[in-house]
């Protein structure tokens, strides 16, 4: 199931390779001034989610709806699929794998390719709308305050990223951003993987999965006026904390919160009923950029 980081979520660009400061300070900040045509680089998260189970859910199988504390890894490929002078096209592709299932979730950006903010693509080129924004890595050298926003992917909003102090970890001097989005989710891919609407026969057997000031507003009278199939809508709600390297804008950890609620509108007012989609998970520390021997970034 598609997320935005997040969901999904800002990803990680890792700067070809790691040296000592100097090198650092004097080669490879001016080299990479500008991101790589032939940036192809890949990430892993780890973490626990719970997941809709379609097939119960089809099949009135209540008791195994929502599968929760599932153990979760996360695939990320970040590829530049083409340049435009100062454009880069950015395929941002996320896969998801819980138990024997493997859910995409896959994203298309324009970006500046200095900046690596969201930008204008060439005609007849299909972006997400994140112009302005950042979607998917920080730029070298980020500057420490809220200059910057960020693009979810999930309800396609732009949002503050809120500079949250500084750290540091194993030597490296860090700024710690977070991110916080809601709203309506509007990721076509996501939306295609969730029912729009369910027989009411089988909504009535998911009343006992509803947290209790729910189902107090859930009377009988209320569930009787609500049509056949009964139509969903759904909020995407996400957290994001990324601690970044100041000199090369590469996250030495990302931690990331995401759920995606189902909600109806019943007797005049929207009721949110339950996740079924709630993803909690951190790069792993095979993935680190910066691990205690200075290596190559995947």
């Amino acid at each position: 199931m598609p997320i935005r980081r997040s969901a999904v979520v800002l990803g990680t660009l890792g700067i070809l390779s790691v040296v000592l400061g100097l090198l650092l300070k004097f080669v490879l900040v001016p080299v990479l001034t500008k991101l790589p045509g032939s940036t192809d680089l890949g990430i892993t998260y780890s973490g626990t989610g719970t997941l809709l189970n379609s097939q119960a859910l089809q099949s009135g199988d209540t008791k195994h709806v929502i599968a929760s504390n599932v153990p979760i890894t996360v695939g990320r490929r970040l590829k530049v699929t083409s340049t435009h002078g100062d454009t880069a096209i950015v395929s941002d592709n996320l896969t998801i794998h819980a138990g024997t299932q493997a859910l995409p979730s896959n994203h298309t950006y324009a970006l500046d390719r200095t900046s690596l903010k969201g930008t204008t693509a060439s005609k007849g080129t299909t972006v997400e709308p994140s112009k302005g924004a950042l979607s998917s890595t920080f730029p070298i050298g980020p500057k420490a305050g809220n200059a910057y926003h960020f693009y979810d992917s999930t309800t396609r909003n732009i949002v503050p990223l809120r500079y949250a102090g500084h750290d540091k970890i194993r030597g490296r001097s860090l700024n710690v951003y977070t991110v916080a989005a809601t709203g309506p989710v509007k990721d076509p891919g996501l939306l295609k993987m969730l029912p729009p609407a369910l027989p009411k026969k089988l909504f009535a057997g998911l009343a006992s999965l509803l947290p209790a000031d729910v189902r107090a507003k859930a009377t009988p009278a209320t569930l009787a006026a609500l049509p056949d199939p009964v139509p969903f809508t759904y909020t995407g709600i996400t957290h994001i904390t990324a601690d970044v390297d100041r000199q090369t804008g590469v996250p030495i950890n990302e931690h990331i919160n995401e759920q995606v609620v189902a909600n109806i509108t019943a007797g005049g007012q929207t009721l949110s009923l339950i996740p079924v989609l709630a993803l909690d998970f951190q790069i792993t520390p095979a993935s680190e950029p910066f691990p205690v021997t200075f290596r190559r970034f995947a």
